[in-house]
């Protein structure tokens, strides 16, 4: 995680390689989400490439919806935001 504003932070560099993929990026995700919560984070972001679509459909799946742009990428991606309770 990487601090972009008070009570924000963006998920950076998330990555699991395709032979350890079936369920250790959910529960990575759900310690991420514990331990921003924690520390005070509420709102949670990111941007994923738009050719990852599986990866889209995993953060769907956690609670995250498509966002404003944050930042200028040079790529084709997709924002994405989770508000943590």
């Amino acid at each position: 995680m990487q601090a972009r504003e008070p009570g924000t932070a963006e998920v950076k560099h998330h990555y699991v390689r395709p032979g350890e993929r079936g369920g250790i990026g959910r529960l990575l995700m759900a310690q991420l989400h514990r331990q921003a919560a924690t520390g005070g984070i509420r709102r949670l972001v990111l941007d994923v490439l738009t050719s990852r679509t599986h990866v889209i459909d995993l953060y769907r799946r956690l609670g995250y919806t498509d966002t404003e742009p944050y930042t200028v990428v040079p790529v084709p991606v997709i924002f994405m935001e989770l508000l943590l309770r």
